[in-house]
């Protein structure tokens, strides 16, 4: 019988056995750091084994319980600062990633902040934590939490790019803008650091700067409508109606319930191009009263949908000719 024994990361321990005359015992133990929001494990960085060579099957048993010994005797020499704690925190760290991703913000928390009393290094669940209190609008302490995990883990894009999301959350614009980019120098395929960064520029009115992240993003990811879309507004406030055109239609080719394209391309048909049947049918496509109701709200487009000027223009405009048109057409059929 061969047993080998070995902790295996993540930080979970357990014993494979085959069929074998004579073979080798070791223990093994490994860790890795921890994961980025939504990142899956990756694989150990490092590996600390232990071999006491190959040994008859009667002593078998033995020979795994002196390694297991040894080995955690030995862990506090040789592993990085705060990786036994993370032995013991695996479990816990499990679960709070099951309630994160179950969207229970308050008891991953909990459950975050209990990680981290054990392991107080421990940049991914800083991480998780700091966008768990996003979630909550804790926003303060959610900014403190994805600096930590930067301060541990600077090389993470994903963490620079979290950080941001949580300034820009803060109405810390320049801050946002500052880590969106480092994000973006760490990772160059780093896709919504770009976005994120993007819309930013929108919203300050930088037009052109705009454009350049939509469409460094639709690079890297080519058949996204999202990116299609975001580069269809900038297009429109720079001016660039005809190319805004061409990747609204390829947005509501490619998504035929996206209320939202419809709106953008019924806007730029009636208010740029003056063709109002075109931008009529393309509105009545959209048969979602829900839907329609919100995006007939033109502050909910300005400031929700960060729409930009020209944008938003073009939709009052429309919405404004249509409600007189309806009122009309009411009229009429009173008389």
């Amino acid at each position: 019988m061969h047993w080998e024994c070995f902790i295996q990361s993540p930080f979970r321990g357990r014993l494979v056995n085959s069929q074998k005359a004579r073979c080798r015992h070791f223990i093994q133990v490994c860790w890795r750091r921890p994961p980025a929001w939504g990142e899956p494990w990756t694989a150990p960085r490092l590996c600390l084994r232990l071999d006491a060579g190959s040994r008859s099957c009667t002593v078998q048993t033995s020979v795994c319980t002196a390694l297991l010994t040894f080995s955690l005797l030995t862990i506090p020499v040789v592993l990085p600062v705060g990786a036994t704690t993370v032995l013991s925190s695996d479990s816990v760290f499990q679960d709070a990633l099951r309630q994160t991703e179950s969207n229970r913000w308050s008891v991953a928390d909990a459950l975050w902040t209990r990680v981290l009393s054990i392991d107080p290094d421990n940049a991914g669940a800083y991480a998780y934590r700091g966008q768990v209190r996003l979630q909550l609008d804790r926003l303060p302490e959610a900014v403190s939490d994805l600096r930590r995990a930067v301060q541990l883990a600077p090389e993470m894009s994903t963490y620079h790019e979290q950080l941001g999301s949580a300034y820009e959350a803060s109405d810390d614009v320049s801050a946002a803008l500052r880590e969106y980019s480092r994000a973006i120098e760490l990772d160059a395929e780093a896709v919504t650091a770009r976005v994120h960064r993007g819309d930013l520029h929108l919203r300050l009115g930088q037009y052109p700067r705009a454009l350049e992240d939509y469409q460094a993003a639709a690079a890297l990811q080519p058949e996204e409508p999202a990116w299609m879309h975001l580069q269809a507004l900038a297009l429109a406030q720079l001016n660039r109606i005809d190319d805004s055109v061409q990747l609204l239609r390829r947005v509501v080719r490619a998504q035929p319930t996206n209320a939202e394209a419809h709106a953008a391309l019924a806007a730029i048909l009636w208010g740029a191009q003056h063709h109002y049947a075109a931008a009529e049918q393309v509105w009545a496509c959209v048969h979602d009263p829900d839907a329609r109701g919100t995006l007939e709200d033109v502050e909910y487009v300005r400031q929700e949908l960060n729409w930009p000027p020209r944008m938003c223009r073009y939709w009052q405009a429309f919405l404004g000719l249509r409600s007189q048109s309806e009122r009309l057409e009411e009229f009429g059929s009173i008389r």
